[in-house]
C-alpha cells in the first residue's frame, strides 16, 4: 500500500494543516484501561521531519525499566525467617520509518507508514533466602540463595495507515493501523546458586541455553497527541 500510494497518488497534494509550514512533531500517548480510563504515558516518543510537504521521515523510541520485590517469609503469619526474590528488567526500541501523506483537510493529514524496528534488553534475578528451582512453587529456605542474567535483541518491520487530526493551531490527534513482524532472541541465561549447609557454602553455576521467537501482529496503536513545532 505504501508503494502504490506513493506510484499512483501523483495528483494528490498534502492538505494545508494547521501548523504545517513546521517540519518538526514531537508526539506521546494516551491510553485507556477500564481501571484507571484515560491517562497520558508515553511508552514510547516519537519525532517526526518533513523533509517535503507530503513526505516525513520518524523516529520512534521506546524505553522500558521496571524493579519487582517478593518476600517469602518462614511462616504463614510472617513471624520467623524473611527471603525474598529481586527482578530488575531494562528494554528499549528504536524504529526508523517513513511516511506519504496524502491529500486531505485543513486539519486531516491521512498517511501511509513504513518501519524497521531495533531493539534490546536485559534482565536479572537475585533471590536470598528462597528456594525458587520451580518460580511456581518459591518458598523460604535458609541458606540458599541464587542470581542470574539474560540478554534479548529484536527486530522486525511493519506498515500501516493512519491519521493526524489537528485540533487546535499546531496540536493533533492522531490514530494509525497496521500490521507488524518481529523476531526476538534470547541468549543464553546464566547464574549460579550457592547453599550454605553446615556453614560450608558450596556454589554451583549453571547455563541454560537461549531462544528466539517471531510474531506477526495488526490492530490499532494508542491514540497519539502530537505537537508541530
Amino acid at each position: 500500500m505504501f508503494i502504490g500510494a506513493v506510484v499512483f497518488s501523483t495528483t494528490l497534494f498534502a492538505q494545508d494543516s494547521e501548523g504545517s509550514s513546521n517540519p518538526w512533531t514531537l508526539e506521546g500517548a494516551i491510553n485507556y484501561n477500564s481501571t484507571d480510563g484515560l491517562m497520558f504515558s508515553s511508552p514510547s516518543v516519537r519525532a517526526r521531519y518533513f523533509v517535503m510537504d507530503n513526505i516525513a521521515i520518524r523516529a520512534d523510541l521506546g524505553l522500558g525499566m521496571d524493579s519487582q520485590t517478593d518476600d517469602f517469609y518462614e511462616n504463614m503469619d510472617g513471624s520467623g525467617g524473611k527471603g525474598s526474590i529481586s527482578t530488575d528488567n531494562m528494554s528499549w526500541a528504536l524504529t526508523l520509518g517513513g511516511e506519504y501523506h496524502l491529500g486531505g483537510t485543513e486539519k486531516l493529514s491521512p498517511y501511509f507508514s513504513a518501519g524497521l524496528m531495533f531493539g534490546g534488553g536485559s534482565s536479572g534475578m537475585t533471590s536470598t533466602d528462597v528456594d525458587d528451582i520451580d518460580p511456581s512453587v518459591a518458598v523460604y529456605t535458609a541458606g540458599i540463595s541464587t542470581k542470574g542474567d539474560q540478554s534479548m535483541s529484536m527486530m522486525g518491520f511493519g506498515i500501516g495507515a493512519g491519521m493526524d487530526y489537528y485540533v487546535w493551531n499546531n496540536v493533533y490527534v492522531g490514530l494509525e493501523l497496521g500490521i507488524s513482524y518481529g523476531k526476538t532472541t534470547y541468549g543464553d541465561a546464566t547464574g549460579s546458586m550457592t547453599m550454605d549447609i553446615g556453614g560450608t557454602p558450596t556454589t554451583t553455576s549453571y547455563t541454560i541455553a537461549g531462544s528466539s521467537s517471531t510474531s506477526m501482529a495488526s490492530g490499532a496503536g494508542s491514540i497519539r497527541l502530537g505537537w508541530r513545532f
